[in-house]
């Protein structure tokens, strides 16, 4: 009991601590706190997001985006980010607990070295559904492990239960329930009493399991609906060593080590003692174990999730953990285990609040923008120049992977309404909201190749003049950088609408230039495109045509009669068969209202 209060005690901490730091932005927490907010907003005709989105009601990724809904009624999404962010850690800690004591009570308290170690990079990703899917399925093999300890996995009672909890898994996240059925199956199997009850156990099972197959065989058998899908990716050897060692603990190599280290050393312990250990024991270390091969063994990326197998990691760690034999202590020193365990907890537990306290403040001046009643409805193009939100990577913030600036856009929507790109919204198996074919506004550009940090200011002020010739077909940018990089926007010819030293809302509004064709042969037609100076990619194309005894054609861009040309320095150049006497025509806009393009043949 004294074990189960003092995790009960830590995860309190836990939770207390994420609600009082702030908001640690996480890749696609945004993205799913978005969705289901949209999802409930549809219902209302008056909603910010009609025109922009269906709502949809997804086979899985259920779970989270309910509790959302029943949260939202009482707390902000600020409170409700931070919830979903810790929740999943306190269900790993209690099904340590509980494994661990269904093996010996005396163990029970690796489920608080458990609760020490709440900082998996699975959280700083934001993959709620998925998070609180693996959660649940560790319970369900925590529960296995206990029947196994009772010698009642055979019962048809423990099947159906067991049969009840996958659905739930499998409708909470498809994956989660893939690691969950492998790993209770590995866990009857080790832990029955002798064949005969290993193939009863499982073929019960596998019988009770079959209304999840439904789920699992849609949600992982679809082919996915994206226009980019991605393909089937193995990691090298020396990359799945760096992925093993930081998605095991968040903030740095030595508490990676010790996320590893204990795990490793539980199951280890057991194997060493195999004939010895127990059948629950055995089953413990085996699905430590079989979750750390699953790593090594499964894709990368697969079935159109991103981070496939890195997923399993999380229960080598809780499993591994509650491996370890504390009760094969000698009586002295188990004596101080508790203090030991809550010492070790109340250490990393304060520490971790002091992490995530610089990493809340790092984000405070782009979330105070988002917080601000702007109102500029339409479709807006993120464009996170300053993903890392200061710094050069994930890592450099302590956390392998993370990028807290990627989807600033999706907070911005989830508080002024309207749609953004790089949602997570056409995929109908796993989305609560899908974009309408309406606010498309084209293909944006590739948002990986946003990340890298630049070495020099020329060659951020250089990337940022390409992703604003983009932007000008939204309704809007988003621009997360400093202040060169803004800069650039305004220097083009966007207006500005809010924003502060970090990140920037701007429209572009552009210069008016009319293009005149002198000499263009009657009934031909003249494609002029308008380029930015330096600019190797036109901004827009325009089109002239002369018929019969008329004057010369003239082409007006902006003023209302067309999409405006950059500001700044343009240059207009005539399309072949056709040039432009002398050369390409230069202009200063908007000093220079007009340009005037002498045709001739090529």
């Amino acid at each position: 009991m004294g074990a189960l209060i003092a995790v009960l005690i830590a995860s309190l901490a836990w939770l207390v601590s994420l609600l009082v730091v702030g908001v640690v932005l996480t890749n696609d927490g945004p993205s799913h706190l978005l969705q289901c907010h949209v999802f409930a907003s549809l219902g209302d005709a008056s909603s910010p997001y009609a025109g922009h989105f269906s709502a949809n009601v997804p086979v899985t990724a259920r779970g989270s985006c309910e509790l959302q809904l029943v949260l939202e009624r009482f707390l902000s999404w600020r409170a409700i980010h931070q919830l979903l962010l810790g929740m999943p850690s306190v269900l790993f800690s209690l099904a340590a607990w509980t494994a661990a004591r269904a093996v010996h009570p005396a163990r029970a308290w690796t489920g608080v070295l458990v609760a020490a170690l709440p900082a998996h990079t699975l959280i700083y990703y934001g993959l709620f559904p998925y998070a609180l899917g693996a959660a649940v399925a560790a319970l369900g093999i925590a529960l296995a492990v206990t029947e196994c300890a009772r010698a009642r996995a055979t019962r048809w009672r423990t099947a159906l239960a067991s049969g009840a909890l996958l659905v739930v898994v499998a409708l909470a996240h498809a994956v989660a329930a893939l690691f969950f059925a492998i790993l209770a199956g590995v866990v009857l199997v080790v832990g029955a009493s002798d064949a005969r009850a290993a193939a009863r156990a499982l073929l019960r099972h596998a019988l009770c399991g079959l209304p999840a197959l439904v789920v699992l065989a849609r949600a992982l058998g679809y082919s996915t609906d994206v226009s980019d899908a991605m393909a089937t990716r193995f990691l090298s050897f020396a990359l799945h060593l760096k992925v093993q060692l930081a998605w095991a603990q968040a903030g740095g190599t030595a508490r990676e080590l010790v996320a590893l280290g204990l795990p490793a050393l539980g199951v280890a312990v057991t194997a060493l003692r195999w004939r010895s250990a127990t059948r629950a024991e055995r089953a413990l270390a085996a699905a430590g174990l079989t979750a750390l091969a699953l790593f090594w063994v499964l894709p990368q990326d697969a079935r159109g999730f991103l981070i496939f197998s890195p997923r399993a990691l999380v229960f080598f760690v809780v499993f591994g953990i509650a491996a370890l034999p504390l009760e094969r202590l000698a009586p002295r020193l188990r004596a101080f285990v508790p203090i030991v365990a809550i010492a070790l907890c109340a250490v990393q537990l304060a520490w971790l609040h002091g992490f995530h306290a610089e990493r809340a403040r790092a984000a405070d001046a782009v979330l105070a923008f988002v917080d601000e009643p702007v109102a500029a409805p339409g479709v807006r193009l993120p464009l996170p120049l300053d993903p890392y939100l200061g710094r050069d990577s994930g890592e450099a913030w302590g956390i392998f992977g993370w990028v807290p600036g990627m989807h600033v856009g999706q907070v911005y929507a989830l508080r002024q309404g309207g749609a953004v790109e790089y949602s997570q919204d056409r995929r109908a198996t796993t989305q609560w909201a899908l974009r309408s074919p309406a606010s498309r506004r084209g293909v944006p550009p590739d948002l990986l190749e946003l990340f890298a940090r630049l070495p020099s200011t020329a060659a951020r002020v250089a990337r940022a003049r390409a992703v604003a010739r983009a932007g000008a077909r939204w309704d809007g940018v988003i621009v997360v950088g400093d202040r060169d990089e803004q800069a650039v926007f305004t220097q083009l010819g966007y207006r500005v609408e809010h924003g502060n030293d970090a990140v920037m809302l701007a429209r572009f509004v552009g210069c008016p230039l009319a293009i005149r064709a002198s000499d263009l042969p009657e009934g031909r037609e003249l494609v002029v495109t308008v380029r930015a100076a330096g600019d190797v990619e036109p901004w827009l194309v325009a089109t002239m045509q002369r018929g019969p005894g008329e004057a010369d054609p003239v082409a007006q861009l902006g003023g209302g009669a067309g999409p405006p040309a950059p500001c700044g320095g343009v240059v207009v150049e005539a399309q072949a068969p056709f040039a432009c006497e002398g050369g390409p025509r230069s202009a200063e806009l908007p000093r220079d209202a007009s340009i005037v393009c002498s045709v001739r043949a090529r």
